[in-house]
């Protein structure tokens, strides 16, 4: 679930180089690029990339393009804090390896996704954390809690209607940075 278009054309050929079956989740189309440059050549299936640098000790970890929420969110913060945002564009398989790093160097690791929190990217974050022995990050996971979606929608009504939107990003972000 690739966060910008650049992520999208580094996700699609490695898909295409990887010669298996493979689902690619995308936004609606016209998401804007969210970094200045993106090597799709050194891309990696599995991997997390670094999108926002920071020094908080809060992370944010997102798959697909709601992670365009989580920027703006941490931006309207930056006075307050320097809030790290890394993005998944795999989730399967997961960079299990990177969440245990984190889990050691933050104390807050609040995932966000356009999916169900039950099953999704954040659960597969929990299941990670689950298995190391001593992690010092607490996990906060943002997304579609456990029912039916039944409202109708652009994508940026359907964010503010579900709570995941920059404005719900930023109030569980000041909630844990308390």
């Amino acid at each position: 679930s690739p966060a910008d278009p650049l992520e999208t054309i580094a996700v699609t050929k490695a898909a295409i180089r990887s010669n298996a079956p493979c689902y690619i989740r995308l936004g609606r189309g016209g998401e804007p690029a969210l970094r200045s440059s993106f090597d799709s050549q050194k891309f990696e299936t599995g991997k997390a990339y670094l999108l926002r640098g920071g020094e908080a000790n809060v992370c944010v970890f997102a798959t697909g393009s709601i992670a365009r929420e989580a920027v703006t969110a941490a931006d309207s913060l930056a006075s307050r804090a320097d809030i790290p945002i890394y993005t998944f564009p795999t989730v399967k398989p997961i960079d299990a390896q990177f969440i245990r790093d984190c889990a050691r160097r933050y104390e807050v690791i609040l995932t966000i996704e356009e999916h169900t929190v039950t099953g999704g990217f954040g659960g597969a974050v929990a299941e990670v954390l689950a298995e190391q022995s001593a992690p010092k990050a607490r996990l906060v996971r943002m997304g579609l809690n456990d029912v039916f979606s039944g409202a109708v929608g652009d994508v940026s009504y359907l964010r503010k209607y579900y709570k995941m939107d920059s404005q719900a990003i930023k109030s569980v972000l000041e909630s844990v940075l308390k």
